[in-house]
């Protein structure tokens, strides 16, 4: 998640921020939502009820600091979203009512894994499409390699995380790490995000963690399955060389906007009960 804020709060300040926007409302039973960051805020702006309750938090930790301090009655009209990130796989974090965490490891993962990519894919490869399924398969294949070779990383990314270094992959090169086979080069891959945390571990313990994580396509984070994706695009498909991660990111977001799409992805399905259960509204009515 993007998690860039204009100011940066303490968790009581941002509280006191969101309870005076609550409170100065005229609007019934409102509610407020906690976000990362502000590209997480867009994505709910054509659905929330007014735009000033989805209140971005400068990352995870801002979400959960203001979380710590709500009273129970903050709790009854102000809910959180936060990434799934390695928390969950690890037992480290255990979901709570009011706390909504995402279905894969980030938002961008959410929204490749939920089949979006289907909806985009014939603006992105030259070839032309003469079959009936075969959109479909290309999508399918271009997601499935995309998780395939992403997953080495989300796996290496949960290795590194107790060692307090939050991997940075943005300039990684999946062409430089896939076998002729199209599958990952995994002793390869091991080896360069090693050389990041060669400072903090040797290579062997850094092996023996990674074999400790689960091989979980669900541990993929959403920016190594979009770089991925582009690569898989352009190197089999053909596709420009302006395909890449950041491109993938907004044309998914873009499709984001459709309600019914909305409506059906696991975090909103998860805010409906919690709406329900509170009795407060935080979005628009669903479609009927």
């Amino acid at each position: 998640m993007n998690t860039d804020a204009p100011i940066s709060y303490t968790g009581a300040a941002q509280l006191v921020e969101v309870r005076y926007r609550l409170d100065a409302l005229d609007t019934a039973t409102p509610a407020a939502l906690l976000v990362e960051g502000a590209d997480d805020k867009r994505l709910f702006l054509p659905f929330v009820r007014h735009p000033a309750l989805v209140v971005p938090c400068s990352g995870r930790r801002g979400v959960l600091a203001t979380r710590a301090v709500m009273t129970v009655d903050d709790q009854a009209r102000i809910v959180s979203l936060i990434d799934c990130d390695y928390e969950v796989a690890r037992r480290n974090f255990t979901p709570s009512p009011g706390v909504v965490i995402t279905g894969g490891t980030d938002v961008e993962a959410d929204m490749f894994l939920i089949g979006l990519l289907d909806r985009i894919v014939q603006n992105l490869i030259p070839r032309e499409i003469t079959e009936p399924n075969e959109l479909a398969e290309i999508a399918d294949d271009i997601r499935s390699s995309a998780i395939s070779l992403s997953t080495p990383l989300g796996r290496a990314r949960m290795a590194a995380q107790p060692l307090g270094i939050e991997l940075d992959l943005g300039d990684f090169s999946f062409s430089k790490h896939t076998l002729r086979s199209g599958e990952p080069d995994i002793s390869k891959m091991t080896r360069t995000v090693h050389g990041r945390l060669e400072e903090a571990i040797g290579l062997d313990d850094f092996r023996t963690c990674l074999a400790e994580t689960p091989d979980d396509p669900r541990l993929c984070k959403g920016d190594d399955l979009l770089a991925a994706a582009a690569f898989i695009i352009r190197s089999r498909y053909r596709g420009s060389n302006k395909v890449n991660a950041e491109l993938l990111d907004n044309l998914l977001r873009a499709r984001m906007a459709d309600a019914t799409v909305f409506e059906a992805w696991l975090v909103v399905r998860r805010i409906r009960s919690w709406e329900d259960r509170s009795g407060v509204t935080l979005l628009k009515p669903r479609l009927t």
